[in-house]
């Protein structure tokens, strides 16, 4: 009878540790989205990666049409590039999906001492929430 409940006991584990999680996939985005419609569901997660000038002296701001559908997950990251002077950094925003609904997401690329100077970059796109 003990090894009956030794083998329930590994058949359980196994089966346990075979099964597919149920963790949701982080989505990644990069700015082939601009223009574009990014689904999800709620509670999804997602990350966009934008290509940054930040020796030039600029940075990456946001506005979310509608922050009660979609908001701010984690602080944004910089990966600057190795071994090199300069060049491109990409920066990474993190983002959850809150409840269903619509709403537009747009970054702009630009020097915060400049006023009144158009953006040397936008990334504009939608975000649908299905149930």
């Amino acid at each position: 009878m003990r090894n009956y409940y030794v083998w329930l006991v590994f058949l359980t584990l196994l089966l346990i540790g075979c099964s597919r999680s149920s963790a949701p996939t982080q989505s990644q985005l990069d700015s082939s989205i601009n223009g574009g419609t990014f689904t999800a569901s709620p509670n999804e997660k997602f990350s966009l990666r934008l290509d940054l000038d930040a020796d030039g002296g600029y940075q990456w701001k946001y506005e979310i049409s509608d922050s009660t559908i979609v908001t701010m997950d984690a602080q944004p990251t910089v990966q600057a590039p190795k071994n090199v002077v300069g060049g491109v950094s990409v920066e990474t925003f993190y983002f959850r999906v809150v409840k269903e609904g619509e709403c537009t997401m747009t970054f702009n690329q630009s020097r915060a001492w400049e006023q009144g100077v158009a953006p040397i970059s936008t990334v504009k796109f939608f975000v649908v929430t299905n149930p």
